[in-house]
């Protein structure tokens, strides 16, 4: 009995080790829309790369199929997404679209993903969106100009 009790505690902490580890390698950053408009948020893989963009603490129903997972999700008016890139090499595209589901720009981003650094875009500010700001991985949507 003391043997499967040893195996089973192992195997629990080798699975939780997995997990912390695979956690690890996510990058914190955020959407601030600090318009006053709310704006549809997606991001796309290029092939090949299957690590993904999370979006957290967002009401799932702002989502297509209540799916935090990419997108697109609806970034409402005056608030802060935090969005996690998964993995330790991210590369895709943000694409940034009105309410009606218009795309405005898309942003292509990649780069190494740890608790310390984000992927950064390769974009120049695109009318009332810049990309890595505040910092790296971060996008702010702001009035129109």
């Amino acid at each position: 009995m003391k043997e499967n009790i040893f195996w089973r505690t192992l195997l629990i902490l080798i699975m939780m080790s997995f997990t912390l580890q695979s956690y690890a390698h996510n990058c914190h950053a955020n959407i601030y829309n600090t318009s006053d408009k709310d704006y549809i948020v997606e991001f796309q893989q290029t092939p090949y790369n299957h690590d993904h963009v999370d979006f957290f603490h967002i009401n799932p129903s702002q989502c297509l199929n209540d799916n935090t997972r990419d997108g697109p999700c609806i970034v409402k008016a005056d608030t802060k997404t935090d969005i996690h890139y998964t993995g330790s090499w991210a590369v895709g595209y943000a694409i940034i679209m009105d309410i009606d589901g218009n795309e405005i720009t898309k942003g292509f981003f990649a780069g190494f993903s740890n608790d310390k650094l984000c992927p950064s875009f390769d974009l120049q500010p695109y009318k009332n969106i810049q990309w890595d700001t505040p910092h790296l991985g971060d996008i702010t949507i702001s009035n129109d100009f």
